[in-house]
């Protein structure tokens, strides 16, 4: 938290220290404190004239997974879902969002998001990061099969 709000001190008008106290924070169970920063975040950015979107990369993930813990399912799904549009790349965004699914009991949607990613992001880090999330589920059959297409995706590429 020292070095995070150190980085905030020294910003000047970057907000991505801003976000990274906000997780910082949330990892310490201070989520009040974090769901003020990305408001601040938002706020700064809607003042700018020059709107860099790169600079709220992370905001809405962060809102998600805020909203996530505290048992707002509509919003949660909201912010991840906005992170995603904003920020198809952004492998944690999907990830956390098929979590979120498989904690509300929707195994459909798990893998529809996980193809999503993939669809978004046809790349290694992709595929694992969807067979990790399988094996993080206990999805051990899913995993398996998305497993054996990225093998079978790479084989294609080296013929």
């Amino acid at each position: 938290e020292r070095y995070a709000r150190s980085a905030v001190e020294q910003r000047g008008t970057r907000l991505p220290p801003l976000v990274i106290l906000g997780e910082v924070l949330f990892a310490k169970g201070r989520g009040d404190e974090a769901l003020t920063l990305t408001d601040q975040v938002q706020e700064e950015f809607n003042r700018r004239r020059n709107r860099d979107m790169s600079a709220l990369k992370g905001v809405c993930l962060l809102r998600g997974k805020i909203f996530a813990d505290r048992g707002d399912a509509e919003r949660a799904l909201a912010a991840f879902e906005q992170e995603i549009r904003l920020f198809p790349d952004q492998l944690a965004a999907y990830t956390h969002l098929a979590v979120f699914y498989a904690i509300v009991e929707k195994p459909q949607e798990v893998r529809n998001t996980l193809q999503r990613m993939i669809a978004a992001n046809p790349s290694a880090p992709a595929y694992a990061e969807a067979v990790r999330t399988f094996r993080v589920l206990k999805d051990e059959a899913s995993a398996k099969r998305l497993l054996d297409e990225a093998r079978r995706r790479a084989l294609e590429l080296l013929d």
